[in-house]
């Protein structure tokens, strides 16, 4: 994305006339790279200033000169936090559709985080289930496994190893949940048009 900005610079240059007649006036302003002159038109440029000729009423007189510098910001949509996204939901200079866009942007990777999470909560299910068992299999070696409280390690085993299987299956399922979430995610931002 490439957020096009523009800022404003205002110089006021303020005359007092003591006179009773007009005067000629020539304002020099000086020129800053990489501004654009707005207004008023220069009557005379040079490298480094803007020349303006005003008449000076006896009245007095104001002079506002307006300046304008480009500045472009580019930003990695799928690398943008979802704070990011949502700092520039409130952002005034956005539109309308453009802050739509990236709340929807933020629901997409809520649903890719909140997957994700759950493929690492049932990693560490898995993984408390595998300590487990290592655990009690030291037991029943210790044990010996004709005695009864081997048979209950081995009870524990079998119970663990149902455990490790469904647990298996169900991150099969948990990764590809969030493989087609990060993918509908990095599809939506790629398709955005504006």
């Amino acid at each position: 994305m490439t957020i096009n900005r523009s800022q404003e610079y205002l110089r006021t240059y303020t005359f007092k006339n003591n006179s009773t007649q007009d005067k000629l006036l020539i304002i020099e302003h000086p020129k800053l790279h990489g501004n654009t002159l707005d207004s008023p038109k220069a009557d005379e440029e040079t490298p480094a200033l803007y020349r303006f000729r005003v008449t000076l009423p006896p009245a007095g007189l104001s002079v506002n000169v307006r300046e304008s510098r480009p500045t472009m910001e580019r930003v990695t949509l799928l690398q943008l936090r979802p704070e990011a996204f949502l700092s520039y939901t409130s952002s005034q200079e956005l539109p309308a559709n453009v802050k739509q866009a990236f709340v929807q942007a933020v629901n997409l990777r809520s649903a890719v985080n909140s997957s994700q999470a759950a493929v690492t909560d049932a990693e560490r299910q898995r993984a408390g289930f595998v300590s487990e068992q290592d655990r009690i299999r030291k037991n029943l070696e210790a044990a010996g496994g004709t005695t009864q409280q081997g048979q209950e390690y081995l009870k524990r085993l079998i119970s663990l190893d149902d455990s490790i299987d469904k647990i298996d299956q169900e991150l099969q399922k948990l990764r590809e949940n969030a493989k087609a979430a990060q993918k509908a995610y990095e599809d939506y931002l790629a398709g955005l048009k504006f």
